[in-house]
């Protein structure tokens, strides 16, 4: 058992990192990306960034359930709940003044 361990650790580090160049490839493929040379992907060896995207309300897709609804359902949900959160702050900030 003492002398299967070594070969299991190094087993198990090898197969987390093919999986992390695995999803790297996946997130190159996917994403946007810039080139950090300036031959803009002649090349295999050159190195990218995978660039990124901000979304208003990054928790958002996690809460809703995506396979139940489509794109433009949620783009919509997306929208009003933008609009309500800059309505709540402009009516709490209308209190703070003491307008209401």
């Amino acid at each position: 058992l003492r002398k299967d361990y070594p070969r299991v650790r190094q087993l198990l580090a090898d197969q987390r990192r093919a999986l992390q160049r695995s999803l790297v490839k996946f997130k190159l493929q996917t994403n946007d990306k810039i080139s950090v040379s300036n031959n803009h992907g002649t090349n295999i060896n050159d190195y990218y960034l995978i660039k990124n995207t901000l979304s208003p309300l990054p928790y958002l897709s996690a809460l809703l359930p995506q396979d139940q609804m489509d794109s433009e359902s949620t783009e919509s949900m997306e929208d009003e709940t933008v609009a309500n959160v800059s309505n709540r702050t402009q009516s709490l900030s209308a209190t703070d003044d003491g307008e209401m």
